[in-house]
């Protein structure tokens, strides 16, 4: 619910005491973006030199470290990297 934040930031000086006396002066959270499929988006998104990485919801923390390395092969040394092949936004 609402006090989402507030629970979360109550728990924050255990992870992190120097936190512990830190004021909350605003709290927030929202939904994690979701593809249609529940798979990322990942690869050139149109104009030469944009490219995505993003839609994990919430397996992001898991698969997000590895789509990177995979995005950055692609961008950097200009190769097709076959685990991006069906992450495409042109499955859409």
């Amino acid at each position: 619910g609402m006090d989402r934040p507030t629970r979360r930031a109550d728990k924050a000086p255990a992870a992190a005491p120097g936190l512990a006396n830190t004021p909350i002066t605003a709290a927030w959270y929202g939904l994690r973006p979701m593809t249609p499929d529940g798979m990322p988006l990942a690869g050139p998104a149109g104009p030469l030199g944009l490219w995505v990485h993003g839609g994990h919801g919430s397996i992001g923390m898991m698969t997000a470290p590895a789509i990177a390395g995979w995005l950055a092969e692609a961008i950097v040394e200009g190769v097709e990297v076959a685990e991006l092949a069906e992450l495409r936004m042109g499955r859409f």
